[in-house]
């Protein structure tokens, strides 16, 4: 975990514990002292990928730690998400496959066979 990912996670943890939500990504911004919400989606897609975090897709202000989650393969499993959200087109588009990036596939394939599911 960098630095700044630390502070980030610092800011979460404290939000949930003292209102019981999550900050929202203007409020992540402003508390980090950042001027874009890129840097802070960043900074949330290398904790999720770490495993730190879980996010819902589409949700506000869903973000989990893992020490909320307690388990391991909910660590694992937010590693799958991360990798299916390197996915370029979403099934619903004109194509019925879905063509992702050697890495994305690969990184996929593992943390799927670490929950058992292959």
């Amino acid at each position: 975990m960098t630095p700044q990912q630390k502070r980030l996670y610092d800011i979460i943890r404290h939000d949930l514990e003292t209102t019981g939500i999550s900050p929202s990504v203007r409020e992540m911004m402003r508390k980090m002292g950042l001027k874009s919400t890129s840097g802070i989606v960043r900074l949330l897609d290398g904790l999720e990928e770490s495993g730190h975090i879980i996010r819902r897709p589409n949700r506000a202000r869903s973000i989990q730690l893992d020490y909320v989650l307690g388990s391991p393969k909910w660590r694992e499993a937010a590693k799958v998400i991360s990798a299916a959200r390197k996915i370029k087109h979403m099934p619903w588009q004109k194509s019925r496959t879905v063509p992702i990036s050697k890495e994305a596939y690969q990184a996929l394939r593992k943390a799927v066979a670490k929950l058992g599911a292959v």
